[in-house]
């Protein structure tokens, strides 16, 4: 039961904490897509359009990702495993539309993962569910977060 109240409550918190900054006028950091020019980025270009923070986006990520293994929703291992299928498809320099249905995929043979997983990223997977193909700068920004979530599972 424990294992189903700590998600939701670290979403509210999060989510409440951004919204409530956002409300009193605090900006955020500055982000890496400040300094990437339209166009040169698919994910930079969807996080200005949407008005998200690209760092922001990651870290929540990494927070409930964390938080389900901290709370047994699944292992390590299962985490890392989708990373790695994650990091394998970005070298191909798939659509958006396509690395949206590789995470879905990876996702699917996890369940308790699935679960945990879904709820968090899917407000994000539909900003990503464009048949614009990822950029080299998308590459890029993607192998750094990915590497950084992979080095942090394995310690």
């Amino acid at each position: 039961m424990k294992k189903f109240i700590i998600l939701p409550l670290l979403l509210i918190f999060l989510s409440v904490s951004f919204i409530g900054c956002a409300a009193i006028g605090i900006k955020p950091p500055s982000s890496v897509c400040d300094n990437i020019a339209p166009g040169e980025s698919l994910l930079c270009d969807l996080a200005k359009k949407n008005d998200l923070h690209l760092e922001t986006v990651g870290n929540i990520l990494m927070l409930c990702n964390f938080a389900a293994i901290e709370e047994g929703l699944y292992k390590a291992d299962d985490a890392l495993a989708v990373l790695k299928n994650v990091k394998t498809a970005v070298a191909f320099q798939p659509s958006g539309a396509a690395l949206v249905k590789i995470v879905m995929s990876a996702l699917d043979s996890r369940p308790m993962l699935a679960m945990a997983g879904i709820m968090v990223i899917s407000p994000y997977l539909g900003y990503l569910d464009t048949p614009d193909i990822i950029k080299i700068k998308d590459q890029e920004l993607l192998n750094i977060w990915l590497d950084q979530q992979i080095e942090l599972l394995n310690r």
